[in-house]
């Protein structure tokens, strides 16, 4: 299996929404207000440059005092015999203003 990395081509651009209630921080996003935030699932594989095969969705939105940021990936089990599981995450966000 390719390896789990998962990039953005460079030209995305995701535009955060305004919330007036900040998102409940407790790592569940049970939270509606995740949902009504943006929403982005166009994730690919960093090595392959094909579309991750982990499913992996992203939200964001923003206060009047924060940037609201959560990520899912989706785990999928492997079965490795004599290796070591290493898995290395990266997610990189540029802020700008229009």
């Amino acid at each position: 299996m390719a390896s789990a990395l998962a990039w953005v081509p460079h030209t995305a651009t995701i535009a955060a929404v305004k919330v007036t209630t900040p998102p409940k921080l407790d790592l569940s996003l049970d939270d509606p207000v995740w949902k009504t935030g943006s929403v982005f699932d166009k994730f690919y594989n960093f090595t392959t440059r094909q579309p991750a095969e982990i499913e992996t969705v992203a939200y964001l939105l923003y206060d009047d005092q924060n940037l609201y940021l959560a990520v899912t990936a989706r785990s999928v089990e492997r079965r490795l015999s004599r290796a070591k599981p290493s898995t290395t995450w990266a997610l990189r966000v540029t802020i700008t203003s229009r």
